[in-house]
């Protein structure tokens, strides 16, 4: 019981923080009279990417019996997070130092590093969506 109420915690968490980075974002724009539909839209895409990387994670859960399903939605819950915090330090928001010092310590322990997805021989990994594709001989 208490694991499922863990799960829905972090679950909530990460689309309520979700919602604050769009406003954030928003927020930005608008100060900066910069607001762009087609930056939106990426945006909202790569929310929806996360989701669904969040949904497949929680399925693996089911098979293999280890909570990657909330490790997944945490981790994406932290980053969320961290964007806020520091899309609020871009709107003059005063940030304290210890708040700060753990961004920082979160940010260089999990900076972004290249994934390398392995092809399967006889397709391609051609970004325009030809994935999947038969490679031709």
């Amino acid at each position: 019981m208490t694991e499922a109420l863990v799960t829905h915690d972090v679950q909530t968490a990460l689309l309520v923080l979700m919602a604050c980075d769009v406003l954030m974002g928003l927020l930005i724009a608008f100060g900066r009279k910069e607001v762009s539909s087609s930056v939106s839209r990426v945006g909202m895409a790569r929310k929806a990417a996360v989701l669904l990387v969040v949904a497949v994670a929680y399925l693996v859960e089911t098979y293999v019996q280890t909570p990657v399903g909330l490790a997944t939605a945490a981790f994406f819950a932290l980053t969320e997070a961290l964007s806020v915090v520091e899309n609020a330090a871009r709107l003059g928001v005063p940030i304290p130092g210890f708040l700060r010092a753990a961004l920082a310590k979160l940010r260089s322990e999990g900076e972004a590093r290249p994934i390398t997805i392995a092809v399967v021989p006889g397709e391609t990994a051609e970004p325009s969506g030809q994935a999947g594709t038969q490679a031709k001989p």
